[in-house]
């Protein structure tokens, strides 16, 4: 297992990314300020473009492209090969987290 500790400020974003040679990977939420970023999820495998079930209203559970909201002792897991990211922070405190993964 791999763990760190992460602080993003004002601007700071996290581009569109997996982990390889990991597992599972996930957050815990220690600080979450008015206004800090979501974490956005994306599925890259390439059939989730073609075949879609008919969608009536958006939710995080039934798209290939979804967004979490932080808060304060959120915890989220998730399989390695799915690509996130964090658009640009625009809070003005830190928000911090402890990200992990778990290797083979």
């Amino acid at each position: 297992m791999h763990i760190f500790a992460n602080e993003m400020v004002a601007g700071d974003s996290h581009e569109l990314h997996t982990h390889a040679n990991c597992v599972y990977s996930g957050v815990f939420y220690l600080q979450i300020p008015q206004n800090s970023s979501p974490i956005s999820f994306k599925d890259p495998r390439i059939h989730s473009r073609f075949i879609m079930q008919t969608v009536v209203e958006q939710n995080p559970l039934n798209g290939g492209n979804f967004w979490i909201n932080p808060t304060n002792g959120l915890f989220i897991m998730w399989d390695s090969w799915l690509e996130h990211r964090v658009p640009v922070n625009k809070s003005t405190e830190p928000r911090i987290a402890l990200v992990f993964n778990l290797h083979k």
